[in-house]
Formats: structure tokens, C-alpha cells, sequence
């Protein structure tokens, strides 16, 4: 259909936006744990088999992609290990942000794909804006860190060292 090009375009800049909020997720110490990676996991399969059989073909893989990003940006939320002035508080507004953005997602798939989601617009411009704002206030009091202390040493990768990023 036409307007398939236009719905690649849009998704790619949401997908574009979702990487960079991953990325800034991701400069923190993270600590993953069954707890913290089940709700994405189930998230991504819930998503899958609720729009795979309304997706249209060509639609698939970018949707499947997007959902993909999405339950890594709750991964990357939920397991972030903040420093600063307010740790707590920048873990929750990253958390509540990405659940928001989540939820934002899921509700505009749906309607899109599968059935109409009675004020879907409204939904989404409230929790898509409301998702912005917590994860921005979730920077707020957080120290600067140096991309080599997010990211670990080069000594520490060739010594077989994961980024800081600690398996529970």
C-alpha cells in the first residue's frame, strides 16, 4: 500500500529516538537479573503473538524490530544502576518513562493493526509526552560519567570483562 513508506519513515525516527534513550540507559552500571528481564521477555512475546497475525507481511520485521528495541529499553531501565545525588529517584521516572513509552507503543500497535482503541490519539500524545518528560527528569541530579567509565577499560574487555555490566 502507499502508505506503507510513510509508516517505515515514522517508525524508523521512533525506533532512532528509542536507540538513544537505550544508549543513555546504558551508560550506567547495569545489573540484570531474572527479576529485572522477565517483564520485557514477556512483553516482546505477548506483543508478537498478539500482532502477528494482523501485521501485513511487509510490515513484520520493522514492527517485530520496534517491539524488539522496546523490551530492551524496559530491560535497560529496570536494570540501570544510577549515580548521583538521587539515584532512587532517577531509577524510577527511567522506569515509569519507559513503562509509559511502553504502554504508549503497545496501544498505538493495537489500534493500528488490530482493533480500534477508542481515544487512541489522545492516549497517545498524553503518555508519549508524559514518557518523555520522566525520562528527562531521570537525568536530573545524575553525575556526569566518562564514556570509558560507562562502558569499562579496554583493559577490562580484553581481560574478558562485560562494560561493568554485572549478571545476577
Amino acid at each position: 500500500p502507499a502508505h506503507v513508506p510513510l509508516f517505515l519513515i515514522g517508525l524508523g525516527f521512533f525506533l532512532a529516538g528509542l536507540c538513544a534513550f537505550s544508549y543513555a540507559f546504558s551508560v550506567n552500571p547495569i545489573s540484570l537479573s531474572a527479576a529485572t528481564s522477565a517483564l520485557p521477555v514477556v512483553y516482546a512475546a505477548v506483543v508478537f503473538n498478539l500482532l502477528r497475525p494482523t501485521v501485513p507481511a511487509e510490515l513484520r520485521s520493522p514492527v517485530f524490530a520496534f517491539a524488539a528495541i522496546i523490551a530492551a529499553l524496559l530491560l535497560l531501565a529496570f536494570s540501570r544502576q544510577p549515580e548521583g545525588l538521587s539515584p532512587l529517584s532517577s531509577w524510577r521516572c527511567a522506569s515509569a518513562g519507559a513503562v509509559l513509552f511502553t504502554a504508549t507503543s503497545t496501544i498505538l500497535g493495537y489500534d493500528r493493526f488490530v482493533g480500534t482503541v477508542p481515544h487512541a490519539k489522545r492516549i497517545f500524545m498524553v503518555s508519549y509526552y508524559l514518557a518523555q518528560y520522566l525520562i528527562t527528569m531521570s537525568t536530573k541530579g545524575a553525575q556526569a560519567r566518562q564514556l570509558s567509565k560507562a562502558l569499562g577499560s579496554v583493559e577490562n574487555f580484553q581481560k574478558g570483562q562485560n562494560f561493568r555490566h554485572e549478571i545476577s
